[in-house]
């Protein structure tokens, strides 16, 4: 029963068709811990490299050198307070709350609008389900009305058959 097929051993394995890559167990080993390292630093060069980034920017700092005291931008708190109340109140003041307001009634009322055209739908699906109902009712009657009537029919049909084949028996 041997073929002509080449034979490759793997362990105690055979195989037949195809080849087989052979590679130790070390070797193996060795790639996946390079694969293991690179994505590793990988990982490393990902988390870390934002940090490096943030320690390395440049800090602008403003220096008042003529007096030799604190910068005048943290001298004058109160003064960008009072800049700060007032451009909060104008950009209050500038939001279209009439226009927000008008939104919220077209919201309300296309929503009332959908929640009435599903009811209409629901309620016409409704209709036309029970139309369905009777044209299949009437179908029904129909059907064993035109049976009773062929049956009539038929039975006409049998006595004419037998009245003339008794009239043609006469003469």
């Amino acid at each position: 029963m041997e073929s002509d097929q080449p034979v490759h051993r793997i362990g105690n394995a055979e195989l037949r068709k195809g080849r087989v890559i052979r590679i130790s167990y070390k070797r193996a080993t060795y790639v996946v811990c390079t694969v293991n390292l690179m994505l590793a630093v990988c990982l490393m060069y990902s988390i870390l490299s934002p940090l490096h980034l943030k320690s390395h920017t440049p800090h602008v700092i403003a220096v008042d050198t003529s007096n030799g005291r604190r910068p005048s931008s943290q001298r004058t708190t109160r003064e960008e307070l009072v800049r700060l109340r007032s451009s909060d109140k104008l950009r209050r003041d500038m939001v279209p709350i009439h226009l927000i307001q008008e939104v919220k009634v077209l919201q309300a009322e296309t929503m009332e609008e959908i929640t009435r055209t599903k009811k209409l739908s629901s309620i016409r699906q409704k209709k036309s389900i029970e139309v369905l109902q009777r044209l299949a009712q009437v179908r029904r009657g129909n059907t064993q009305a035109n049976q009773q009537g062929l049956q009539k029919w038929r039975k006409k049909k049998l006595l004419d058959a037998k009245r003339i084949e008794a009239a043609q028996r006469g003469r």
